[in-house]
């Protein structure tokens, strides 16, 4: 989604049949009210979405679980959260349509046999129509103004 920024520690390696977006420009709103622009031009747009970070190897994260439907799509995984602990995270991305979606992200930590849930961050985005002129398939119009490529946002 784009989320535009969120190191999720996703990398899908594996084939399972995902929802895709509809190709043109989308408004994406994440916490604190920030909104972002994308112009979402084919279908390896919706693959960076579910991968948002692709980093996730390199961290020691294990393979992700996807379970995949029409409408939504979770994932988890788990990673490093510090050198003795882990934490799973998790990604619930669903869909209304091909116009609208939310995504949720969140991590679960087992300390001492009690589950922690971080506070989730939720994404929401929906289809404007078409690009403007001004941007290409890729580009991003971040909250202050700028014209960024998505890969930048992705790897932060």
């Amino acid at each position: 989604m784009l989320f535009l920024a969120i190191p999720l520690g996703l990398y899908l390696t594996c084939h399972v049949e995902l929802p895709h977006r509809r190709l043109g420009l989308w408004e994406i709103t994440g916490p604190g009210h920030k909104t972002f622009r994308a112009c979402v031009g084919d279908v390896d747009s919706d693959t960076r979405l579910y991968r948002m970070d692709a980093g996730a190897i390199a961290r020691g994260c294990g393979e992700p679980n996807i379970r995949a439907s029409r409408r939504a799509v979770t994932i988890d995984q788990e990673c490093p959260r510090n050198r003795d602990q882990r934490e799973v995270e998790i990604t619930v991305v669903t869909f209304q349509n091909d116009t609208a979606y939310r995504f949720i992200y969140a991590t679960r930590s087992p300390p001492q046999g009690l589950a922690v849930v971080s506070t989730p961050l939720i994404y929401d985005g929906r289809w404007l129509g078409q690009c403007p002129m001004s941007m290409k398939p890729g580009d991003v119009l971040t909250p202050d103004g700028k014209l960024v490529d998505e890969s930048a946002l992705y790897l932060r």
